[in-house]
């Protein structure tokens, strides 16, 4: 009993002693742990001979630890954020332990009850389906010069079929066509190549063959003249992606490798930077700080550069972590874009929902490749 409550004193210390972020993750990570261990436990503890009844048991598993808070990680997380940045201010022992409780799994989903849960999850749920559906057609338009303009009013048709399988079956058979491709080109594993596509081919009946870059755009264009977004996950379109995106990486006339070098330097750059600010940060006035940002910022727009300082030296003030600080610095075009969608999605909910809750025509898949 004594050892038990030392372990309990001992972990209660040293909660104290932590940041009030750092605090937040420790308290959520050993509660799901602690959930998770005494169910999975207790599975190792009885006999399952039956391979479904173990299998039904396992998902058992995984369908309580995620019921252990009704807010999934990243929301938490960000909450757990918010908190932290609104406390770091007053920095009081009692005040930081109160709220620390929010981290208890009773008291946050008592909290969430109080609050319009569903209405946020939905928009959430809708917001990032139709930014994926956006950030398709975007990068759909820029593999290559020749494709048609896509009409905005395509988006809503992708937002139809964009879920977690649709992404994951369409990267599943991305990497497959990427490794025929690497296969076919190596004298030495031409023979596994063989292997592959012929096994392939009794498995699914899908014949792999090389298609040429006009074809490739001929394919692109008539997906988009024939509103087929369902059928981009098809492994003759993926194929299609597969040769615009390798031509546009090897044009000679794209700077992207020398592009990453320069981030990667970039970043390197400015990790050690901050690094060095927050030693002197408590010594350093605020009104100076913004002056020893500004130099390596490249933004012309000078209301970002302002926020991205005041964001920055917030940052620093509440002790973040130097890599994440970092990438804010580093990544501020991907912040600005995030946080612009977000606007523009918050200004036109109503109009955004409405066409999305429109009665959706059906689609009829038609469309084939002949080899």
């Amino acid at each position: 009993m004594n050892y038990i409550v030392n372990f309990f004193t001992t972990t209660f210390n040293v909660i104290c002693t932590l940041p009030l972020m750092e605090s937040f993750i420790l308290v959520d990570s050993l509660v799901s742990a602690g959930h998770f261990l005494k169910d999975y436990l207790l599975l190792k503890m009885i006999t399952i001979k039956s391979s479904k009844v173990l299998m039904d048991h396992r998902r058992d598993i995984i369908k309580n630890y995620t019921k252990i808070y009704t807010l999934n990680v990243v929301d938490r997380y960000l909450v757990y954020l918010g908190f932290h940045a609104l406390l770091s201010w007053f920095n009081h022992k009692f005040v930081n332990l109160l709220f620390l409780t929010i981290s208890l799994p009773f008291v946050q989903n008592w909290i969430v009850t109080q609050l319009p849960l569903e209405y946020y999850l939905e928009n959430k749920s809708i917001f990032i389906r139709y930014s994926v559906s956006k950030l398709i057609v975007n990068l759909f338009s820029s593999l290559h010069q020749d494709i048609q303009p896509i009409s905005n009013y395509n988006i809503f048709m992708i937002y139809n079929f964009v879920s977690t399988d649709y992404l994951y079956t369409f990267v599943k058979n991305y990497l497959f066509i990427s490794l025929l491709y690497f296969l076919k080109s190596k004298e030495s594993l031409y023979v596994y190549y063989k292997a592959v596509k012929v096994a392939y081919m009794y498995h699914t009946g899908y014949n792999f063959v090389n298609i040429s870059l006009y074809d490739s755009v001929f394919l692109a264009n008539l997906i988009v003249k024939e509103k087929r977004w369902n059928e981009l996950t098809k492994m003759e379109v993926v194929n299609m992606f597969y040769v615009l995106i390798n031509n546009k990486l090897n044009d000679p006339y794209s700077n992207w490798r020398t592009n990453i070098t320069l981030f990667v330097l970039e970043a390197m750059s400015i990790w050690s930077i901050i690094s060095c600010i927050k030693l002197f940060w408590k010594m350093i006035p605020f009104e100076v700080f913004p002056i020893l940002v500004i130099f390596f910022f490249k933004m012309k727009n000078r209301i970002r550069k302002f926020m991205t300082c005041v964001i920055v030296s917030l940052l620093l003030n509440i002790n973040v972590n130097d890599l994440f600080i970092t990438g804010i610095v580093v990544g501020h075009d991907l912040v600005y874009y995030i946080l612009g969608e977000i606007y523009f999605f918050m200004r036109n909910v109503k109009s955004i929902r409405k066409l999305i809750y429109k009665p959706k025509p059906k689609i009829e898949s038609k469309f084939e490749i002949q080899d």
